[in-house]
């Protein structure tokens, strides 16, 4: 009995003197693939955390990312130009009142409610404004507006890529509602820029219909 237990003791010595010897042999590179392993881990968890975190936010913004506007007929019109634009409809950063005020010299005591909405990157110009206008200011509204876009024309040639949508924008008003839009996008085909203002102006038209829709 003695002598089997000594003979499994040394095989149990012999076996960790092996594993150690095959440890030491591999050295720095056994540690480094060991931290290189811990590593792509790490990435691989914070890559899919930040994928569920995006998708969130998008599943979001395309349901009810909306400021909230004390008027339901302005989210109705909002809602229903955003999906009929789908994937060509730019604008994605809301305006606060400040924000109206420095960009389209409107103060938000003239409204009653608004939704107004442009893009992050300055190179694009699309816009989506509804303003309700409080009693007796829809004219200083729509007239602040006129002159933001005459602004647009005149500064426009300084931003050839975008002269032809800035000429197709439109300013819409029912009553106390105005509106301003530049929306929608030029084929890329079309290289003639008589063809593109009237792509242009084809495109801005969509809004304008389905605004117009709202109070037939």
């Amino acid at each position: 009995m003695v002598k089997i237990k000594k003979t499994w003791v040394g095989m149990l010595m012999a076996a960790a003197m092996l594993a150690a010897m095959t440890a030491c042999g591999q050295g720095n590179n056994a540690i480094d693939t060991t931290a290189a392993e811990s590593e792509l881990t790490s990435t691989a968890v914070e890559e899919q955390s930040s994928a569920e975190s995006t998708e969130e936010v998008e599943g979001e913004t395309l349901e009810e990312n909306v400021p909230e506007v004390a008027d339901e007929l302005l989210v109705d019109i909002y809602q229903k130009v955003k999906e009929a634009y789908g994937e060509d409809y730019i604008p994605n950063t809301f305006y606060d009142d400040e924000t109206l005020a420095q960009l389209f010299n409107v103060d938000a005591e003239w409204c009653e409610a608004y939704i107004a909405e442009g893009s992050m990157i300055s190179a694009h110009v699309d816009t989506f404004i509804g303003i309700k206008a409080k009693t007796d200011y829809a004219d200083t509204v729509e007239k602040a507006l006129s002159e933001y876009q005459e602004m647009l024309i005149d500064n426009s040639i300084q931003y050839p890529m975008n002269q032809l949508k800035v000429e197709a924008s439109q300013i819409v008003r029912h009553g106390d509602y105005v509106f301003f839009v530049i929306l929608g996008q030029i084929p890329d085909s079309i290289e003639d820029e008589e063809a593109g203002l009237e792509a242009a102006r084809e495109s801005t038209q969509i809004a304008v219909d389905i605004i117009d829709s709202f109070f037939e």
